[in-house]
């Protein structure tokens, strides 16, 4: 038990004893009526020895509560004495010093020492006369120096047990230590004994007796345990006694031998092939044989299987060289197959080929007791129809190998075999350029049996060779006619082709050239085509012919050669003949007379030069697209309108990135597409610019024998026609006299208003206007006075009206009208009102009216919400007969419509 558990135990002693003393206490002073004795103990102990209960069944801060115990009981001791002085409570004050002794704590009993020791000297140095009656001060050092003394002698045994209690401990610790180590090492051996991976067994050297086995040996000999015990080895190692005597003395002698290999008889009667070691060693005062043996059975199988593979790999390697020296193609793959047969072996290997109509048998070879089969009808020709009927068509065309003995085909397939007196096959199939060409096979008529995958992997490997000569051969013999095929080409080509090496010696040259060059000699044509060409030329084409044969990579040029009668333009492509070491040695080329062809292009640059000298002087800016969109001409005049021309994307894939040159770009692009899709003509279409300036553009298709080519795009810049138009259109739409808005404006805004408001039935309001008694102004005044009344009043009902919107117009004469779009009758009466104050403010005079000493005005408003099946002169109508109601009701006023 350690420390701590100690001075938990105690602790929960003394807080049950501290309980158990307080509740006594408290009866017993409750019983003698002293409430007050009561009191003070349960305040000054109670809560403290709850946190300490709590601390201490709850383990926490085990030997700090060990500590506040001990303070608690001089605390306490000191309450009681200071209330209650006599001389029993005083020696009580000793209690803590006995009770920190149990824990065996020499600093628990130096804090209880200490803190008593002072308790008491304080109670005799200020009470000391109530509690002895002979009391002097000189005594309270005899007490002081009993506590030293009895204090240092609790320490010092609190100190000495504890530090024997802790060696105790740590001796103790050790020997468990020891004992651990002890015991596990003999799990450890026991463990690497019974669990080793080697067979181990012990027996006697007289007896033979087996006296100790393995789980591994168990294993291995398929025995249990207590049937091993005392079994004689001879029973289980496969060999004459004599010989098992000879080995046990060989390890009586020279203490440990090897034995080497031997042959372990299991209990099912199985043999295996064990490696064994076997060493003496001495067990309960005797000696015994240790043997250690390990299952190299399946080593030995995989030892002769290698050797087996060997074998066939080399036969493999050996007929893989044949097939790649030999240049019989067929004595080839013929004794092919006998190395490989022999090597396996096999008594048949045999090489069909799949034919549109059979299966034929192409090679066969056969040991020296077989027979061949090609001769035999049953095999030699298998038809198609038939080979598709058994279970090795799909499997062969899907790159599977028939494997086993004929035991697991069909019924069919096993009457075929047994009939050529085959026990097993291996077929392997065959592919040429990814396509099944046939399958090669191997039986055996002596025994059942299947071969490893190890086998299959390498005859699938020979298989793949045989593939490779075959089509090794295809394509020799395919070769040979492309050659014959490609040089009756190249003899009857109008173009001149040619082989000629790295040095410029040709080697081949087409017929075709004495129809370019009549008269060339043979000198000539050896070092056509780099001879005579011409000086500027020259330097450029050894260039060009340098990169190709560094990079490898055709080229294609045009250079003048020295003629007859002058220089020919030829056009020549080369392309490099590159080795399998990766070199050019040879090039081909193919050339051709274009000095007509350069002619016909020398006259259309100089037509493409006029005109686009004649485009270049056009007054309007020309774009052309081709028919991918791709831009392949544009005039200055185009690069004046728009600036760069990089800058300007017209195509129909317009990306977002583009710079905006039109106000509604969008609406522009979406047009754009639409021409450029339905491929349509389109003249005089008008776009305003964001800079404020107007063009026109003309869209015009290009067709090219009748197959669409492109667009021609034509800008003009309109802006100062469309000022000019507009300028005439506002005069048009001016009044003359007054300068605001004309009838025939009225009549066009009234429209369109009416047409907004009706779609989004919203409210309109009309205001017709009258100047009161103008005939008699102009009587009075004069016409001249009575323009200047017209014009004041015309910009006065102008600036009055606020709003964009709002449309101010000389209806006639002395008549206005105002249009309000989108306001209320509230809104129109409203306005009428500001424009009859407003005039009336003028003070114009007017000596000739009854209505008012200066010029007035009469108004009629009127409000709809106009719908499909109405129109403006309805509204016209009600304004006007809400004017003539403010006329007839004195003027100087304005009437609404009832």
């Amino acid at each position: 038990m350690d420390d701590l558990t100690l001075i938990y135990k105690q602790n929960r002693r003394i807080i049950f004893l501290l309980w158990l003393f307080l509740i006594i206490d408290l009866l017993l002073n409750i019983s003698l009526a002293d409430y007050r004795s009561a009191k003070e103990v349960f305040l000054s102990s109670f809560l403290p020895l709850v946190i300490l209960t709590f601390f201490v069944y709850k383990k926490v801060l085990v030997q700090s509560t060990m500590f506040l115990i001990t303070l608690l009981l001089i605390i306490d001791l000191f309450v009681i004495n200071f209330y209650h002085s006599n001389y029993i409570n005083l020696f009580f004050v000793i209690l803590p010093i006995f009770l920190s002794i149990s824990y065996r704590s020499w600093r628990n009993v130096l804090i209880s020492v200490i803190g008593c020791a002072l308790e008491f000297m304080y109670f005799l140095k200020f009470y000391g006369s109530q509690f002895f009656t002979q009391w002097e001060n000189t005594n309270m050092f005899y007490f002081l120096l009993f506590f030293l003394t009895f204090g240092s002698v609790l320490i010092y045994e609190s100190k000495i047990s504890e530090l024997t209690r802790n060696q105790l401990k740590h001796e103790l610790h050790e020997v468990k230590q020891l004992q651990g180590k002890l015991l596990d090492s003999q799990e450890r051996y026991r463990a690497m004994v019974k669990q080793s991976t080697e067979g181990i067994f012990a027996f006697h050297p007289i007896s033979k007796r087996i006296v100790e086995v393995n789980e591994e040996f168990c294993r291995l000999l398929g025995y249990e345990e207590n049937e091993l015990i005392n079994l004689s080895i001879d029973e289980i190692i496969v060999a004459d006694e004599k010989s098992v005597e000879e080995n046990i003395k060989i390890v009586l002698a020279k203490n440990r031998f090897y034995l080497g290999e031997r042959i372990y008889k299991c209990k099912n009667g199985n043999e295996i092939i064990v490696e064994v070691r076997a060493t003496l060693i001495s067990f309960h005062d005797d000696q015994i044989i240790l043997s250690n043996i390990r299952n190299i059975t399946e080593k030995k199988k995989a030892e002769k299987l290698i050797r087996k593979q060997d074998n066939l790999l080399n036969a493999v390697h050996e007929a893989t060289n044949l097939l790649l020296t030999e240049e019989d193609h067929d004595q080839a793959i013929e004794a092919s197959l006998g190395i490989i047969g022999r090597a396996i072996p096999v008594d048949h290997v045999y090489l069909f080929e799949n034919n549109p109509t059979c299966i034929k048998l192409s090679f066969e070879w056969v040991n020296e007791d077989g027979k061949a089969i090609i001769n035999k009808p049953i095999m030699s020709h298998i038809p198609v129809k038939s080979f598709n009927e058994t279970e090795w068509k799909d499997a062969l065309s899907a790159g599977k190998i028939i494997n086993g003995p004929y035991t697991q085909f069909t019924k069919n397939g096993q009457i075929t075999l047994r009939k050529l007196n085959i026990k097993s096959v291996l077929i392997v199939p065959i592919f040429v350029q990814d396509e099944f060409w046939g399958f090669i096979g191997f039986s055996d008529s002596v025994e059942e049996k299947t071969w490893n995958k190890n086998e299959e992997t390498t005859l699938m490997a020979a298989a793949t060779n045989i593939g490779v000569v075959i089509k090794h051969y295809r394509d020799s013999i395919k070769l040979q006619e492309n050659e014959e095929k490609y040089r009756l080409i190249a003899d009857n080509m109008t173009d001149v082709v040619a082989l000629s090496n790295r040095k410029g010696r040709t080697l081949y040259i087409s017929p075709s050239i004495h129809s370019l060059i009549p008269t060339l000699s043979g000198e000539e044509i050896q070092g056509y085509p780099f001879l005579k060409i011409h000086p500027d030329d020259a330097l450029r084409v050894h260039q060009e012919f340098q990169h190709m044969f560094t990079s490898k990579s055709s080229m294609q040029t045009e250079y003048r050669w020295k003629g007859e009668s002058g220089w020919i333009n030829i056009e020549l492509r080369a392309n490099p003949i590159i080795e399998r070491d990766g070199q050019v040695l040879k090039v081909v080329t193919i050339s051709r007379d274009i000095t007509e062809r350069v002619r016909m292009e020398e006259k259309i640059r100089q037509t493409t030069s006029r005109l686009e000298t004649l485009i270049s002087h056009l007054p309007y800016g020309i774009l052309a697209e081709d028919k991918d969109n791709k831009l392949i001409l544009l005039n200055e005049q185009f690069s004046d309108l728009f600036g760069d021309p990089h800058l300007v994307d017209f195509g129909k894939n317009r990306n977002k990135e583009a710079t905006m040159f039109f106000f509604e770009q969008k609406r522009y692009d979406q047009r754009t597409r639409e021409i450029i899709k339905n491929r349509e003509m389109v003249l005089d279409e008008e776009w305003a610019l964001l800079d404020g300036r107007v063009i026109s553009r003309d869209a015009i298709p290009i067709f090219t024998n009748e197959q669409f080519d492109g667009f021609l795009w034509q800008f003009k810049d309109i802006t100062h026609q469309k000022k000019i138009e507009q300028s005439l259109k506002e005069a048009s739409l001016l009044d003359g006299l007054t300068k605001i808005s004309n009838r025939r404006y009225f009549d066009e805004t009234m429209e369109k208003e009416w047409k907004y408001c009706s779609r989004s039935s919203k409210p309109i309001t009309l205001i017709m206007l009258d100047i009161d008694r103008f005939k008699r102004y102009n009587d009075t005044y004069g016409h001249q006075r009575g323009d200047e009344c017209l014009i004041k009043v015309a910009q006065t009902i102008k600036d009055t009206v606020k709003r964009p919107s709002d449309v101010v117009c000389r209806y006639g004469g002395e008549e206005f009208a105002v249009i309000l779009p989108e306001t209320t009758e509230e809104g129109g009466a409203y306005v009428a009102e500001r424009i009859r104050t407003a005039i009336e403010e003028l003070e114009i005079p007017h000596v000739a009216s009854k209505v008012s000493p200066f010029v007035t005005c009469s108004l009629g408003v009127a409000t709809v919400i106009p719908s499909t099946l109405s129109n403006p002169d309805e509204i016209i109508r009600m304004a006007d007969k809400a004017l003539y109601d403010s006329k007839n009701h004195g003027r100087n006023r304005y009437s609404l419509y009832d």
